[in-house]
């Protein structure tokens, strides 16, 4: 796959058509929803998406996180 991205189909908001209907995703790696809300040391509550340069919140899915390229 190489080089290629994804589109992200944003959802209606009050039966009303977002302006622009999709745009492009960060990465072409799903979502992965539902990541370990559980840090080093067993502390809770930890943001996942600051946790490492690569791994960022996926656009659709404020919880969820996704691999990206670490552009640090």
């Amino acid at each position: 796959m190489g080089g290629l991205k994804s589109w992200i189909l944003y959802e209606p908001v009050n039966h009303t058509v977002p302006d622009p209907p999709c745009g492009r995703a960060i990465s072409m790696e799903p979502c992965f929803h539902v990541p370990p809300v559980y840090g080093c040391n067993g502390k809770t509550g930890t943001n996942t998406g600051n946790i490492v340069p690569f791994v960022r919140h996926c656009e659709d899915r404020i919880l969820g996180i996704k691999l990206v390229q670490d552009t640090s």
